[in-house]
């Protein structure tokens, strides 16, 4: 079994920005939050020469913090995905 855990620190934007709310007030957009995530793999072999794989990224199903870019979030250190389970099975003959 293996925990592996990503954190990205926020990032502070290279200038002020200034965004506009719905009530037309300027807000100042300042560093983005930091991002964790929590990844489990769980990998067991069997006397029949097969192996299972079971791992789930992104455990607590953490959304990526809100930055502005084309997609709202900065793309390079965090993943839109949320919580995905994978199951493998590797048979040698």
């Amino acid at each position: 079994m293996r925990w592996q855990t990503l954190y990205h620190e926020g990032t502070q934007p290279s200038a002020a920005l200034v965004t506009y709310d719905a009530t037309n007030t300027a807000v100042l957009t300042g560093k983005s939050k930091a991002f964790w995530q929590h990844d489990v793999v769980f990998r067991m072999e069997t006397k029949w020469d097969a192996a299972f794989t079971v791992s789930v990224q992104n455990i607590f199903d953490t959304d990526p913090p809100f930055k502005h870019s084309q997609y709202n979030y900065d793309y390079t250190s965090a993943s839109p995905l949320g919580r995905v389970v994978e199951f493998g099975v590797k048979k040698t003959f």
